[in-house]
């Protein structure tokens, strides 16, 4: 399999974030609906919804919808609704409360002494804001074809949401394989180290052999088994092609949809092996490798959170 060099994304990479936005809106001539949708990373798919009066039936089909085209993170989904026909308010005026209390108004500017016809109007037009003075109702509402207008805008905020995690997506995609592309340099210069163990394992036997006891000096079975145990101590070669095995797991995951958490869990295989490497190898050059190795799986790890 060919290895992925630093910025080398594949065409077939699928790659989508979580972290998105878009907006949408649709009209009937007698309603306009607008939807706004924000989305951030979560490990589950968790879709939350704000809606206007009376569009609470709708909800299971929204998600049903939402869930069709994303998979993971949390989706803030915000429905406003405008009305547009004049013909089908009905507005009230609860004329004896406003004149109870302009007159209690005016009355009081007016043994204040700053009582004036711009007073007055400026008293009248805060009254008419007043919800208890001025009000309004709708008529009968078409929720059916409401519903239709709905899913347009739905529609479209869903598309621009895609667009941005795709987009979103496509520069993760980016820097995760730049980062495996590190690691699989890390990998290279630990298995040129690690070349030289058999001539540090030589020399390390030699020295403990000296500090055996006699009692084991003088039974090779004894010995036989010290070196096996030493020799299988500083082996890192197991390792190593486990190491490959992911990597290439990895190149495989960035082809596929709903990547995250594959990834996730190859960056903790990827960790695993290299603790062990680290433990096992006795060689300051591959110990400064790992410590770098670990570096870099941090920042995948990071990374890797905001992938679908």
């Amino acid at each position: 399999m060919s290895r992925a060099k630093s910025g080398d994304v594949r065409d077939d990479c699928q790659t989508r974030s979580m972290t998105g936005y878009g907006a949408g809106s649709a009209s009937n001539g007698s309603v306009e609906l607008s939807v706004e949708i924000r989305t951030v990373n979560n490990r589950f798919l968790d879709p939350i919804f704000k809606l206007p009066r009376g569009y609470a039936e709708f909800e299971s089909e929204l998600k049903r919808l939402v869930s069709e085209r994303l998979k993971r993170g949390r989706v803030e989904v915000y429905i406003t609704r405008r009305a547009i026909a004049t013909d089908k308010f009905d507005v009230q005026l609860a004329r004896g409360v406003f004149d109870a209390m302009l007159s209690r108004a005016t009355g009081l500017c007016s043994e204040m002494g700053i009582l004036n016809e711009e007073m007055t109007r400026s008293i009248t037009l805060d009254l008419l804001k007043n919800q208890d003075i001025l009000s309004y109702s709708e008529g009968a509402r078409d929720l059916g074809d409401e519903k239709s207008v709905l899913l347009d805008a739905l529609e479209k905020a869903l598309a621009g949401v895609a667009k941005m995690r795709a987009a979103e997506g496509a520069a993760l995609a980016i820097e995760l394989t730049a980062r495996m592309a590190t690691l699989r340099e890390i990998h290279k210069t630990i298995q040129e180290a690690a070349i030289k163990g058999p001539e540090y394992f030589k020399e390390t036997i030699l020295k403990r052999l000296k500090l055996l006891p006699a009692e084991i000096l003088s039974d090779p079975s004894r010995l036989y088994q010290e070196a096996v145990f030493m020799a299988d101590r500083v082996d890192v070669s197991e390792e190593l092609s486990r190491l490959l095995i992911h990597f290439d797991q990895f190149d495989l995951a960035m082809r596929e949809a709903l990547q995250g958490r594959k990834i996730d869990f190859i960056i903790q295989e990827l960790g695993r092996e290299f603790n062990t490497v680290g433990s096992k190898a006795q060689d300051a050059a591959i110990q400064s490798a790992v410590v770098a190795a670990k570096v870099e799986l941090e920042k995948l790890r990071e990374q890797v959170q905001n992938v679908e």
